[in-house]
């Protein structure tokens, strides 16, 4: 019985740290340019974001190093690989506006990223979840469309805003981009449009 007493008791002693295990810090509020996963961002070397929360239990917790990570699919963050820019362990207490340092962007293309931090005790959060963005035309050159004007001088005094539309005919599946008016039934897909002044592109899928 003293045997046994004395074991448990020791337990006791040797449990009793282990009550009192460090929480992990865990990170929320990802941003690119102070954006939520934003689409067709025309910046090159864009900018992350993200809040740190700790335990209510603990004080005084700050951020010491990062890591980034940033890859062409959400699968492959998933499995731990940064096909596209991985930051390293980079010691800052930086948790806004950190650049994105990794090779040129595509345009049009949607990228996912997320990031994971070290607290003041040295010790590592989990990585934060994965959320993207999509990138839109980086440069000139990526317009491939020709400019639609309204075929008439244009008033210059009155400057009214011309109705363009064309009827077309098409045979293959229907991609509308994101921002568009659309059935359920069309598929969403990365469009660009740009207009001086007003502009509200609209499309519509008439049966047949």
């Amino acid at each position: 019985m003293r045997k046994l007493l004395l074991t448990l008791v020791t337990m006791g002693i040797l449990l009793l740290p282990s009550g009192k295990v460090r929480a992990q810090v865990r990170l929320s509020h990802l941003r690119c340019e102070n954006l939520l996963a934003p689409i067709g961002l025309d910046v090159a070397r864009p900018r992350f974001s993200w809040q740190l929360q700790a335990p209510s239990n603990r004080r005084g917790v700050r951020q010491t190093p990062y890591e980034l990570q940033v890859a062409a699919s959400d699968a492959g963050l998933a499995r731990g690989r940064a096909t596209v820019w991985q930051s390293g362990k980079v010691a800052s207490d930086s948790s806004v506006h950190v650049t994105y340092a990794g090779p040129a962007l595509t345009a049009s293309r949607r990228y996912y990223w997320r990031v994971r931090v070290w607290d003041n005790t040295g010790k590592p959060s989990a990585w934060s979840a994965t959320t993207y963005w999509q990138t839109g035309l980086l440069a000139s050159t990526n317009w491939r469309a020709a400019w639609i004007g309204p075929g008439y001088p244009e008033d210059s005094v009155q400057r009214p805003s011309p109705l363009l539309r064309k009827e077309f005919t098409i045979a293959k599946p229907v991609s509308i981009g994101h921002g568009l008016r659309h059935s359920p039934r069309l598929v969403r897909s990365p469009n660009q449009w740009s207009a001086r002044g007003r502009c509200l592109p609209h499309a519509r899928l008439d049966e047949i």
